[in-house]
């Protein structure tokens, strides 16, 4: 998901600035962020594959301290939050409204035109299937805006929180720049812009809380549904703060070590086991179980994640085994189209006997055909984007 989903590798190192304007890192490439993704982007694929394995071999592949789907998309929201709310903060601090049009642009840039082309191909492979509205729907990511709706592609209600979470960033810059007739106090717009993050933390909290209230809430609601999400990018978001209002504690907690990406993985790990526990055993009351998840599990899931960002911020490929440094670089380059083709190809490998055999067929044809779609679908789009910095 750069963005799914998925990201953008130039990354700007934290630097102080003056009062109004922000000054601009030279950008390059933080690799703990580019292992974050790759594992994120593992996880995803590893979850959605777990029913091509033999029956007796899922619990191990999906165990009850692990959740890969919840944790890997979690990672990605707050991976792209961190990276768009750093953006738009920059376009407010340099005053321009062009940098507001050219971010969104930008964005659009990056996931619309491929995953067009991937809706295209799937309405051309599936004539019949899908009726005109449901087609423009999808294309126009209004499909879960507000319920569950037929969806081309399965994963796609995450791309639909990114999308319009892009759309709403880079109006609120525009109206920003556009009320200061000068470049603003970065002071104030570090406290207005906290204050308006984490008031989209409470409001989403307060509505998932009246919607798991209401008659027979759904697990693929809560989790789907734009209007129940809208916090998705929040943590990621404020991260980005902090990294602008408190550079020094920022690079002091980002200096992580093995045991500090140890102690993060065991309490992700902990919190996992919560879960799975209140979902499997309801050791808690069902009602009170619903009010948890709607208002500590998200957000603690959100924070849980940005602290698995800051764990592996300082790490590098040489400090992984050799063997592992190509897959990884690979996962992360492939990641958006690997987000977008992974479940149509999945329905290929689905049988009456399932083994490991069509386990490692799926991964291998998924990571061999979105690296193939990503030099003919992602890279010519990609490289549009240097004419709009």
């Amino acid at each position: 998901m750069d963005e799914g989903l998925m990201v953008s590798l130039a990354l700007q190192q934290p630097q102080p600035c003056d009062r109004t304007i922000q000054a601009a890192a030279p950008a390059r490439w933080i690799e703990g962020l580019e292992l974050a993704r790759a594992a994120a982007t593992f996880l995803v694929l590893w979850v959605h594959g777990i029913d091509l394995l033999p029956e007796p071999w899922r619990p191990y592949a999906n165990p009850a301290f692990l959740r890969p789907g919840w944790w890997g998309v979690r990672i990605f929201f707050a991976m792209s939050g961190y990276l768009i709310g750093r953006e738009v903060l920059q376009v407010i601090l340099r005053h321009s409204r062009k940098g507001s049009v050219t971010f969104l642009l930008r964005r659009w840039l990056r996931t619309v035109p491929t995953y067009w082309m991937v809706l295209a191909a799937l309405v051309v492979l599936q004539p019949g299937r899908w009726a005109g509205e449901v087609v423009w729907r999808n294309a126009l990511f209004l499909h879960s805006l507000t319920s569950v709706e037929p969806s081309l592609l399965e994963v796609a209600w995450s791309l639909v929180i990114e999308e319009w979470s892009y759309l709403i960033l880079g109006v609120i810059g525009l109206v920003v720049v556009g009320l200061w007739r000068r470049p603003p106090d970065r002071r104030v717009v570090l406290w207005i812009s906290t204050a308006v993050v984490v008031a989209v933390i409470v409001i989403s909290m307060a509505v998932r809380l009246r919607y798991v209230a209401g008659p027979d809430p759904s697990w693929g609601v809560l989790k789907k549904v734009l209007t129940l999400q809208l916090d998705s990018l929040a943590y990621g978001a404020l991260l980005a703060l902090a990294a602008a209002a408190a550079p020094a504690l920022f690079q002091r907690l980002s200096q992580g070590t093995w045991r500090y990406l140890a102690a993060c993985l065991a309490v992700m790990m902990l919190f996992s086991l919560v879960l799975r526990q209140q979902g499997d055993l309801g050791w808690i009351s069902e009602t009170l179980g619903w009010q948890c998840l709607a208002v500590l599990g998200y957000p603690l899931s959100g924070l849980l994640s940005c602290w698995f960002l800051l764990a592996l911020w300082p790490f590098s490929f040489t400090m992984l085994w050799a063997p592992l440094v190509l897959p990884i670089r690979t996962l992360s380059t492939v990641s958006y189209s690997l987000y977008l083709l992974h479940l149509p190809l999945h329905h290929w490998f689905v049988g009456p006997a399932p083994g490991l055999a069509p386990f490692l067929a799926y991964l291998a044809v998924s990571i061999g055909l979105s690296w193939l779609a990503w030099w003919v679908l992602e890279k010519p789009f990609l490289s549009l984007r240097r004419y709009l910095r």
